[in-house]
């Protein structure tokens, strides 16, 4: 076990040498694919989609209907099927990784802070919405997403829709810095059987099972079941972590579908996840464990017309059940666990109608019902008595929302079109909320796209921040209000030529009213600016090579009477990463990654920072028959492991290390 250095020489140590290892990771990626010839010639069928068929993928998540990614006038990305095979990852949060501008810090094995364009302060970081085919998963207690919870199969994902910047106008609030569209195959994509088996140093074992049916014409079904275990890391204090976790889930859909367009899908799963760890509250190396049950049944029915008219009904039913186990402290006291329970209901209806030809209007209403039970952290002492630490006040609420949206896209011309709209919600949280959007675009031809936006969002307060309780003082307000964003976004692409391709975004925001704690109480008491530039650049070097290179600038300033404590200095300002896929052969394929992650950490705690850390992923893939594919994996390469993300008690970090895994995929 590689020895623990001291703060302050891990602190300066990546600041002298990141450069160096940087540019020494990228030569090695090059060198790795050196080999691959430069016709423009290969096997035929290596990569699942070309440039020019990546340019007309189809996304719905920045304008509600079906939309080529070129020509969206937003900033938007799309994480296909194939790139999630090439990327290695094995979570769905480590997937981000890849998307321009988006910000991953992995706290331990367990927790992970993600978001785009700023403001990433912890592991519920809450400027970005993220939905499971339109079914939101952010948490109306803490803010944000518990991503351990969502350890879906990624095998069953279509592809990840992906916007950078404000998506209020369609999704309401919080979708305040991006929106994640998770959108999974129909059932008739996944017919047949297939099995998955891992194994590694960090994936200690790993099982994925899966089998779909076409009944009829119409009607198709899978089943599936997930088990991942998933080892612990080393703390920063050189002793082993206590983050292991555990995570069992099965699930089923169905779809059914008629010749008239209509389309009913049915799917449901259940989760259970048993996680350890050390409690920021307590003494520093008191040991709890967590298990988290969750399941959910949701129902769709769609009409789609050949004009692009229709419509979506949607519910769904969303239940968790949280619960923190007793544990003993170092000064023999006991610990009752915190614990939540929560049942959510949501019903979603959106018209789309094209009333004439240079129109396309969209309107839709939606509700949504959460009833919430959480039980304190109490302290039994072991002299006697007791304490309730962490607490909410009330313990129960019942939550509604109502909202409605209308959105306009008008064709000005044959290359000019402008897409407006609003979203009024209501909530008894913050009362009305009014976000409304304006897009320009401009396609002069189908070799490029420009765009600007500007758009107002908010983001609604969570029961933390309004009814928090702890060691018997009152932290939460009634009176905390929404958060509130302008953001104005420029925007342009172009096809360079047949196996290149430029995105570029720049963006302006303006924070009013980011919550912060003010003389012991939560408030709006924190303004901000922000700016950025987020870059990627598609090349189709031969027939069986491709590269991809992403970067992003984020500068952001703060203003209040102490932001610091929370949002200074936690966003990387310079982020990169370029990714090759190469195909050896037509059985044979060579998949490589390097990411680099500017320095964070609390400006007025240095010793706490995260350093600037390159990160290089390399993976071999062979498949001998059309039915059998093995993969070895090696991640974090460069370091025998580093920290991501800071925290303010230095005793729960943990530094990611090195691992590797190997896989066998079997179909039939």
């Amino acid at each position: 076990m590689a020895s623990t250095s001291k703060p302050a020489d891990r602190r300066e140590k990546p600041l002298r040498q990141g450069p160096l290892r940087l540019v020494a990771a990228a030569v090695l990626l090059l060198v790795l694919s050196a080999h691959c010839p430069a016709s423009t010639e290969g096997p035929p069928g290596l990569f699942a989609l070309s440039i020019e068929e990546l340019m007309d993928v189809k996304i719905t998540v920045a304008t509600g209907s079906d939309e080529s990614w070129f020509q969206t006038p937003a900033a938007t990305f799309v994480i296909t099927q194939d790139d999630i095979r090439r990327s290695g990852h094995r979570t769905l949060p480590e997937l981000f990784r890849m998307v321009p501008g988006m910000h991953v810090a992995r706290f331990n094995s367990h927790n992970w802070a993600i978001s785009t364009r700023g403001i990433n302060f912890s592991r519920f970081a809450n400027k970005l919405l993220v939905l499971i085919d339109g079914r939101s998963i952010y948490d109306h207690t803490f803010g944000g997403v518990r991503w351990h919870a969502q350890d879906i199969p990624l095998e069953n994902i279509k592809q990840i829709e992906v916007i950078r910047g404000p998506g209020a106008t369609l999704w309401g609030a919080n979708a305040v810095n991006g929106v994640i569209n998770i959108i999974t195959k129909e059932a008739s994509e996944t017919l047949g059987g297939a099995a998955t088996v891992v194994g590694g140093s960090h994936d200690r074992g790993f099982g994925f099972v899966r089998y779909g049916e076409q009944v009829n014409d119409r009607l198709a079904y899978r089943v599936w079941g997930k088990y991942g275990n998933y080892g612990r890391h080393q703390a920063v204090t050189g002793e082993d972590g206590i983050d292991d976790w555990q995570s069992l889930r099965a699930g089923f859909r169905l779809d059914r579908k008629n010749s008239e367009g209509l389309h009913l899908s049915i799917k449901g799963e259940w989760s259970g996840i048993d996680q350890a760890g050390a409690d920021q509250f307590a003494p520093a190396r008191r040991i709890f464990e967590d298990t988290v049950h969750g399941a959910y049944l949701q129902t769709t029915l769609s009409r789609k017309h050949p004009d692009d008219s229709g419509w979506t009904l949607k519910g769904y039913y969303d239940y968790l059940d949280y619960h923190q186990t007793d544990a003993l402290a170092d000064n023999g006291s006991t610990f009752l666990g915190f614990g939540e329970r929560r049942h959510l209901f949501n019903l979603d209806f959106q018209y789309t109608l094209i009333p004439t030809d240079s129109h396309r209007l969209m309107w839709g209403l939606a509700y949504e019902f959460i009833a919430d039970q959480i039980d304190p952290l109490t302290e039994l002492q072991a002299a006697g008595g007791s304490i309730v630490q962490i607490g909410f006040d009330p313990d129960s609420r019942h939550l509604h929302k109502l909202s409605g949206f209308i959105q306009d896209t008008i064709a000005l011309s044959p290359a000019w079109s402008l897409m407006v709209g609003s979203k009024l919600e209501h909530n008894n949280q913050t009362d009305f909320e009014i976000q409304p959007s304006a897009r320009l675009a401009w396609t002069p031809d189908h070799r490029q796209t420009a765009w600007a936006a500007i758009s107002r969002s908010v983001r609604t307060s969570v029961r933390l921040e309004q009814d928090l309780t702890a060691f018997g003082l009152r932290f939460g307000s009634e009176d905390f209000d929404a958060e509130k964003v302008w953001t104005y976004e420029l925007g342009y692409r172009r096809k360079v030529n047949s196996r290149l391709t430029l995105d570029l975004a720049t963006f302006y925001s303006r924070y009013e009213g980011l919550g912060d704690l003010a003389a012991g109480e939560f408030g709006n008491i924190v303004d901000s600016n922000s700016h950025g530039l987020e870059a990627l650049l598609q090349w189709q070097a031969a027939a069986n090579w491709r590269l991809i290179w992403a970067y992003s600038y984020l500068g952001i300033d703060h203003e209040g009477p102490n932001p610091s404590t929370r949002y200074d200095g936690l966003d990387p300002r310079h982020q990169f990463n370029v990714r090759s896929s190469w195909d050896m052969t037509d059985r044979l394929e060579l998949n490589a990654a390097l990411y680099y992650v500017d320095q964070v950490g609390y400006d007025f705690a240095p010793a706490l920072d995260a350093p600037a850390y390159v990160r290089l992923d390399l993976g071999l893939t062979w498949r001998p028959t059309d039915y059998l594919e093995f993969s070895i994996w090696g991640q974090n390469l460069l370091d025998s492991r580093h920290p991501e993300a800071v925290s303010s008690n230095r005793e729960t970090n943990v530094e990611i290390e090195r691992s590797v895994y190997a896989s066998v995929t079997v179909t039939f």
